[in-house]
């Protein structure tokens, strides 16, 4: 091949690149389209990142996500397998992932869609007035896991989602077989289980499942707000499959029970249909 012949390559490579971006531009700009601008802010194209975008069966799971409230708390785990996978999901749907953002009000989601947006979600965040907080407290410093061992468990204050996770899992191993580390509504062991970040390892399951069946035993037609967090933090945190098996008799439950369980199942089983699908 000529000098000539190769540099003309060259150019129509470099010109198919460009048009690539541009494209991925005026998906994003499409994102944006129905949005009052705001005052005094030039709109300009800003071209996409070069990740690609999720396939659509991820895309169908994001749909559920963002358009059911019940389902929004799946949202920080669904941007992290995404950055995992280096994918993006169309830029038509930042609007809807915004929205579900504002009404979990979370620090972690906040910096984990600022490491996955960037500067276009930056720019699109920007156009609309109830967005434009979304990445204040992304913009403050990470904060470091601070590995401060514990000395007595009974009243400890720890910041649980930045402990690290060898420590954490230590401390929630060591706790779970005493029942009245279950039965303290502000005790360690419950908040290490609902305010924690880290993924129930599978033995905590079935004190989780004999602690639950004495309060149903208890109270068996009202289940209290520490009972339906460690339920919920379940369905969250712990394997999705070890969760469907552990809940598998609770239709059988009192009426009492039924709403934070059918929840919680249907959360575990979007979970599951979600891991699937990064498989």
């Amino acid at each position: 091949m000529n000098g000539k012949a190769l540099g003309k390559g060259r150019e129509e490579a470099k010109f198919s690149e460009i048009g690539t971006e541009l494209a991925k531009a005026r998906l994003l700009h499409r994102g944006a389209a129905h949005l009052p601008l705001a005052e005094g802010t030039p709109v300009r194209i800003l071209l996409a990142v070069r990740w690609p975008i999720c396939p659509e069966t991820v895309t169908a799971i994001l749909a559920v996500v963002v358009q059911q409230e019940r389902f929004h708390c799946l949202l920080p785990e669904f941007l992290a397998l995404l950055e995992r996978r280096r994918w993006r999901f169309p830029p038509e749907w930042l609007p809807q992932v915004f929205e579900a953002a504002l009404r979990l009000r979370e620090e972690d989601l906040a910096r984990a869609l600022f490491r996955f947006s960037r500067s276009w979600g930056l720019w699109l965040a920007g156009q609309h007035p109830r967005w434009k907080g979304i990445f204040a407290s992304a913009k403050v410093r990470q904060r470091r896991n601070t590995p401060a061992v514990p000395k007595q468990t009974a009243h400890l204050r720890v910041r649980w989602p930045d402990l690290a996770y060898p420590m954490w899992k230590r401390c929630v191993l060591s706790w779970m077989s005493a029942p009245a580390a279950w039965a303290s509504a502000d005790g360690a062991l419950t908040l290490a289980l609902t305010q924690g970040r880290h993924p129930w390892p599978d033995q905590v399951l079935p004190f989780w499942r004999t602690y639950l069946e004495k309060a149903r035993s208890k109270h068996p037609h009202q289940i209290s707000a520490h009972e339906q967090a460690l339920v919920r933090a379940a369905a969250l945190r712990s394997s999705p499959e070890r969760f469907l098996e552990a809940a598998e008799d609770a239709s059988t439950w009192p009426y009492g029970w039924q709403n934070a369980w059918n929840s919680a199942r249907e959360v575990a089983t979007l979970r599951l249909r979600l891991w699937l699908a990064f498989q």
